[in-house]
C-alpha cells in the first residue's frame, strides 16, 4: 500500500523542514493509531494509519533478521531510520527505542478486542 508521512504544525526543527517520507509498505504493517486529537467528548474521530514494523508482538528494526522477509517495509523502515539517525538531537535512543519508549507500545500487544478510550481533564 502506498504511504506518506503526515505532517503537523506542532513539529519542531529540523523535522518540520524535512520532505515527507513516501513509499510502499505491505498492508500487514499498517495499524490504526488513536492520538489525543482523535478523542472528542462522547466520540472518536477516525484513527490515522501508522506504519509499525511489528511481527507478532516483536518490534523489528533494520538489523532484525526477519525484516528482509518484507522488502517494502524494509525499504521504508531503513529510510525512516536513516532520517532519524541524521536528524535526532541525541544519540541516546534508536528510532525503534524511541517508538517503544518505556515499552509503552509493546506492552499493549497483543491488542485486546475492546479498549476504553477517554480524554483526560
Amino acid at each position: 500500500m502506498s504511504v506518506r508521512s503526515v505532517r503537523s504544525s506542532y513539529e519542531k526543527a529540523p523535522w518540520r523542514d524535512l520532505k515527507d517520507l513516501e513509499g510502499v509498505v505491505e498492508q500487514d504493517f499498517l495499524y490504526p493509531l488513536l492520538l489525543g486529537e482523535n478523542v472528542l467528548p462522547y466520540r472518536l474521530v477516525p484513527p490515522r494509519e501508522a506504519v509499525l514494523p511489528l511481527e507478532g508482538t516483536t518490534l523489528m528494526d533494520s538489523q532484525h533478521p526477519h525484516l528482509s522477509r518484507y522488502p517494502d517495509l524494509a525499504q521504508w523502515w531503513e529510510s525512516a531510520e536513516e532520517l532519524w539517525q541524521r536528524h535526532r538531537s541525541t544519540d541516546r535512543l534508536s528510532l525503534t527505542e524511541q517508538l517503544d519508549f518505556r515499552r509503552k507500545l509493546t506492552h499493549q500487544l497483543p491488542a485486546p478486542p475492546l479498549r476504553v478510550v477517554y480524554g483526560a481533564l
